[in-house]
């Protein structure tokens, strides 16, 4: 399969910005108290009763746990047209943002990103709570006698009210800092106003994202409120906690706050970092994906199925074979077996080093379950052991070893789970204790004949109810283990050059690879090396295959696959890294009107991305998530805007059209710095004056809405 790229509109996704929400308690210290009022019945004294407990809600103060963090964007070390974005991270519980307060508005985040340029940006240092705490001031922390002295240098301020510190806390809490120059710190900082529109909810269902149990994603998103400076200077990000540090924000143009007077530099708590370049190159996810599959030099044609490449031409029809009959005539040339080693790359096998059973060593061919193009290979199952799966040619004297492979990789993956393991076996000792019984019921029926026809038949039909059923647990597991869950993946790309960084390979699911892999989980328990798998088994597994994903269905009608075959596609690339909740989707026609069931999306490394779908796909297309789009501004420094959306009406989320729909964004003196609230002001009232949107509140779920740039679409198409 070969494949053509085209930039398209994303499909319709619904999108819900939500201002914030609140936890039911914020971090902080408690009281409780329960009574219990008069007995009327028989009065005593004291006629009441209560009692008060105090109790603590810690949370992330001194560090976040990595996995709070989704994603950030601009990722890391990207380079190419970002210099209109916000940078921003997202987080997997919708209420961080919330949980602590910088300013007494409740919507107002306490965590926020700031934009360095290179000759700015502070080192991050690993310091301790104390080094937060002015030099010589005792520390104390809530509900317990443990003290410190703190050690922040005079000239250098950091959080009001941290001392005490929390219940839990310690003065010897690690933490990492970052040192920013006071002036430097009120030129970019949010002011107070500002906050509350850098924060945000986005909610989107999860149809065609990766494998997930919930119905509904709804990341928490921090705005940066700076664009980066364009020409390949260098931007750093700043992920920062502003708690309880309203005295020290700036003003809306930028001017220093009275608390920073005297004050020379400002300590931050910092949670993480990244950097990333503005300029005119490639680094957009739409730039990166029509990217993908560049030929080498020397390599015919564009490669987009997995398989090893080589240089120079690919081999016709007729050169194959007649390398073929140069080898079974023993005349075989060096140009033969060049032919016939490329052949076997384009079916997708590779050399491997193969160690014998006896101790020898030889080179043997294997392939991984991704082929490059349908295979109508089969194995008989069942297999007796690795050895009954290895094929052998002995025109050249080299084993294939893929199925072989398949089958010993199953059995161990089968052996690792001990529940599966143990509810595979139980079912088969089951199954042949009941075969036991029936045999006796038989023999029973031959010798008496139509005597005792009713306790005999009521025996048969309870033997008939009790027959073992598979059980769910090893259906399910066989099910995942058909979808390659679980399989390594040095089985699935055996060499990096059949994968390489900015590629993306199609491929079909061989399924006697599949089959063998099954049957080598499923030979735990087996009573003999020829016990078959029962057929029950093995149509529910097939069955339960297609419902393995847990996503919520789509409102489509779907492709009915008669085939039963699966296809799918392997993305290696910086798209992946960068946008990691990016979501495919697969149709069988280039009309798009047939889509296809995905029947699994998972990340399977930082910059790897694996789909299968239920059915032969002829075009598959792959989106940035609707729930991860990045705000920004458009033009140029100096004379920023936005152009809006509808907020109200009967089309929420319709762009205007330019110029008459674009509204300005206010800058500081840099002319990169937001004025936030003030732009937010000036949106509002843009909406409300030129469009009649007559919007009475304007939340930072408004302000996410007309600040949000549209998600792009990348297409392969079969065939090109």
């Amino acid at each position: 399969m070969t494949a053509a790229r085209r930039t398209v509109a994303p499909e319709h996704r619904l999108v819900t910005f939500i201002q914030y929400d609140q936890p039911a308690l914020k971090d902080g210290e408690y009281e409780i108290t329960a009574a219990q009022g008069t007995n009327q019945v028989a009065p005593k004294t004291p006629d009441t009763f209560s009692v008060t407990r105090r109790f603590a809600v810690a949370g992330e103060r001194f560090s976040l746990d990595p996995s709070e963090l989704a994603a950030v964007f601009p990722p890391d070390l990207a380079v190419g047209e970002l210099d209109g974005d916000l940078p921003h991270v997202l987080f997997n519980r919708r209420t961080l943002p919330w949980e602590r307060t910088a300013t007494p508005d409740p919507s107002a985040p306490w965590l926020a990103v700031l934009l360095f340029d290179e000759a700015q940006a502070p080192a991050p240092h690993k310091r301790t709570a104390k080094d937060l705490i002015a030099a010589g001031t005792p520390i104390t922390a809530a509900g317990s006698t443990v003290t410190g002295i703190g050690t922040l240098p005079a000239g250098i301020v950091s959080y009001p009210s941290i001392n005490p510190l929390d219940y839990g806390e310690t003065p010897d809490d690690a933490c990492m800092t970052i040192d920013v120059d006071a002036a430097l710190f009120s030129a970019i900082a949010p002011a107070a106003a500002d906050l509350p529109y850098l924060a945000h909810i986005r909610e989107t269902d999860t149809v065609d994202a990766h494998d997930t149990t919930t119905e509904v994603s709804s990341p928490a998103v921090v705005l940066g409120n700076r664009v980066p400076a364009r020409g390949g200077t260098r931007a750093h990000a700043y992920l920062v906690s502003l708690e309880n540090m309203a005295p020290l924000l700036p003003d809306a143009q930028g001017n220093p706050a009275p608390g920073l007077a005297g004050a020379s530099t400002v300590r931050l708590l910092t949670y993480r970092w990244w950097s990333f370049t503005a300029t005119d190159g490639d680094a957009t996810f739409q730039a990166l994906l029509e990217g993908v599959n560049a030929v080498p030099p020397g390599q015919a044609g564009p490669l987009s199925s997995l398989q090893l490449p080589y240089l120079g031409a690919r081999p016709t029809p007729g050169q194959v074979q007649q390398a073929m009959n140069d080898l079974q005539a023993g005349s075989v040339t060096a140009a033969d077996a060049a032919i016939l080693a490329h052949n076997a790359f384009g079916l997708g096998y590779v050399p491997l080093a193969h160690r014998l059973r006896h101790g020898g060593e030889t080179v043997s061919w294997y392939r991984g379950p991704l082929a490059p193009l349908p295979v109508s290979a089969t194995v008989q199952t069942p297999i007796s052991c690795p050895d009954a799966a290895t094929r052998y040619d002995p025109s050249t004297g080299m084993f294939d070893i893929s199925y072989a492979a398949a089958w010993q990789l199953g059995l161990l993956l089968g052996l690792q789970s001990r529940s599966f393991g143990t509810a595979l076996y139980n079912w088969r000792r089951g199954l042949r204790a009941h075969a036991v019984v029936r045999t006796e019921q038989a023999r029973y029926e031959q010798l008496l004949g139509g005597a005792f026809e009713s306790v005999l038949g009521a025996r048969a039909a309870r033997l008939a109810d009790l027959e073992p059923v598979p059980p769910a647990p090893v259906v399910r597991w066989l099910a995942r283990l058909a979808l390659l869950d679980g399989v390594p993946f040095n089985y699935l790309v055996p060499d990096e050059g059949m994968l390489p960084p900015e590629s993306l390979r199609m491929f079909h699911l061989d399924r006697a690879w599949i089959d063998a892999l099954i049957d080598g989980a499923s030979s735990i328990g087996r009573a003999t090396a020829g016990e078959p798998l029962p057929e029950a088994l093995l149509g529910l597994v097939d069955a339960e295959r297609r419902e393995v994903r847990p996503n919520p269905a789509p409102a489509v009608a779907l492709h009915e696959n008669a085939t039963g075959e699966v296809t799918g596609f392997l993305l290696r690339s910086a798209a992946v890294a960068g946008w990691p909740n990016a979501a495919a989707s697969a149709y069988a026609d280039s009309e798009r009107l047939q889509p296809l069931k995905v029947l699994r999306s998972v990340r399977l490394g930082t910059d790897v991305m694996l789909c299968l779908f239920d059915g032969v796909a002829d075009v598959v297309a792959v989106h940035e998530p609707a729930g991860q789009l990045h705000c920004g501004v458009e033009g140029v420094s100096g004379s920023f805007t936005t152009t809006l959306r509808e907020v109200v009406g009967t089309a929420p989320g319709h762009q205007y059209d330019p110029p008459q729909g674009e509204a300005a964004v206010l800058t500081r003196a840099d002319a990169r710095t937001l004025q936030v609230a003030a732009t937010a002001t000036s949106i509002e009232d843009t909406l409300n004056t030129r469009f009649g949107q007559k919007l009475t509140l304007f939340t930072s779920a408004e302000f996410a809405l007309e600040m949000v740039k549209g998600v792009v679409e990348v297409e392969f198409r079969q065939g090109g």
